[in-house]
């Protein structure tokens, strides 16, 4: 077999489609993650994992479903889902804000939820700006007001 006979063989293996991997995981997890994952994707975000990599974010939070580090709605249990992410401990801070100036002085990446009307929506911010959003677009952010911030401390165990 020469080179190119080895390499369309070894292309016919790739890696799968994306509508392949997706499919492999439990509907239920990602018909969730879907709908609520916002804040789950910026808590991946903040810890520095590549969303570009979608798939991968997809993937990752399906497992963090499936080890109960979040729930079946992608509601974020912190230190389960830190621990998950990062095999570290961590502490977080639960701050309540009501207006953008209060984001300003934040340092770091944190993880802020927007609401307008009945709806909320958590970002990903850094030096008081919006650095990640799972939307492309959110009425939250737009039109509405900051209302609750996480902030991760890592130990160094």
């Amino acid at each position: 077999m020469d080179m190119t006979e080895e390499k369309t063989r070894c292309m016919a293996h790739a890696p799968q489609s994306v509508a392949e991997l997706i499919a492999e995981l439990p509907a239920e997890n990602v018909r969730a993650i879907a709908k609520y994952g916002c804040c789950a994707f910026s808590l991946l975000w903040a810890l520095g994992f590549e969303i570009a990599e979608s798939v991968r974010a997809i993937e990752t939070l399906s497992h963090m479903i499936d080890a109960k580090a979040i729930g079946k709605d992608c509601t974020v249990y912190w230190t389960e889902a830190i621990r998950f992410v990062t095999g570290k401990t961590a502490y977080v801070e639960f701050l309540t804000v009501s207006d953008e100036k209060e984001l300003k002085n934040l340092k770091g990446r944190i993880i802020v939820r927007y609401e307008y009307g009945n709806h909320s929506h958590w970002v990903g911010m850094e030096n008081g700006k919006v650095a990640y959003n799972s939307l492309k677009e959110s009425r939250c952010v737009s039109f509405g007001h900051p209302t609750a911030v996480r902030i991760i401390h890592i130990n160094e165990d």
